[in-house]
């Protein structure tokens, strides 16, 4: 089973270019991580503006 989810998040349009284009060796592991990374902060930016106040990764619990 593929999901294509982080949590209760959707992959954004993005992540799923840049996964698909790391996959056929396009871009290094390196590129795909810095738009993970990227996307991570805009959904967080996106959070703290909508009032969600928790963030839960697999391993902290982070109040903004």
């Amino acid at each position: 089973m593929k999901g294509d989810h982080v949590g209760s998040l959707l992959r954004t349009e993005p992540i799923k270019r840049a996964r698909a284009a790391c996959a056929k060796g396009e871009i290094h592991k390196a590129t795909l991580k810095e738009v993970e990374d990227q996307e991570i902060e805009k959904l967080v930016q996106m959070s703290i503006y909508s009032g969600t106040i928790w963030l839960i990764d697999s391993f902290h619990l982070l109040e903004t």
